[in-house]
């Protein structure tokens, strides 16, 4: 039986940490006005993308990839860099994304954390230094990955993109010494697998960073994303 994430009395509370006040960034996507206001740092191919907060139940920001060009890409990154995988510390990254429209097998993106780049043109969807979830255009698998000054360990089909259905992606860093490090990978809850001897050696500060590429030049590929939480061990 799949175990299921580890519970979190509060947003600023991991198990072992002893109620020490943890770092915490959480951001429900309530935002109003220009997008670069709140903190998110926007990345674009073209000017026919999008990214907008849009006023439904508990908020939701909405990237959309213009239709006519072919790995057309976008992103947001969070403006600030403090989050950095260390020997002993925990961290924790949630977010709960779905693709409303478009076509969930011709989209790709990245989310989860990531030092400063701009991921619109990286064919294999990883940063250079980061973790995360991915998917590439051609299939609706979600792999996961972590990397080390371009040096990847990968995961692969931990979950399924499905047209129009939420999904909840979390993964959970035990803390361990750079080549021992173990990171958890869950979906909708439930721990799915795992990415083992994590090396963060030149892994520097990451920011919470969600992109997505159009994989074809006929559709308007589409990202909502719910909400971002990170919690990191002091």
């Amino acid at each position: 039986m799949a175990a299921s994430m580890p519970h979190f009395v509060t947003p600023g509370f991991i198990p072992g940490s002893h109620q020490v006040i943890d770092h915490v960034f959480f951001d429900d996507m309530v935002g109003f006005g220009d997008l670069s206001a709140t903190g998110w740092v926007v990345t674009e191919d073209d000017a026919a993308d999008t990214q907008a907060f849009s006023d439904v139940q508990h908020g939701i920001l909405k990237l959309t990839q213009k239709a006519t060009t072919d790995n057309d890409g976008g992103q947001v990154t969070w403006a600030a860099e403090t989050f950095k995988l260390t020997a002993g510390k925990s961290l924790l990254f949630k977010t709960r994304i779905r693709c409303p429209a478009g076509d969930a097998t011709n989209l790709d993106f990245f989310v989860g954390l990531a030092e400063a780049e701009d991921l619109t043109g990286v064919a294999d969807n990883m940063p250079a230094n980061g973790i995360g979830f991915r998917k590439d255009d051609g299939d609706t698998y979600i792999d996961a990955s972590s990397s080390d000054n371009g040096t990847n360990l990968e995961t692969t089909q931990v979950g399924t993109l499905v047209n129009n259905t939420w999904i909840e992606l979390a993964f959970l860093f035990d803390g361990g010494a750079t080549g021992s490090g173990v990171i958890r990978l869950y979906v909708d809850g439930l721990e799915v697998g795992k990415i083992e001897s994590v090396t963060y050696v030149t892994m520097a500060e990451m920011a919470p960073i969600f992109m997505i590429r159009n994989g074809d030049a006929t559709t308007t590929q589409v990202l909502d994303i719910d909400y971002v939480l990170v919690v990191a061990q002091r």
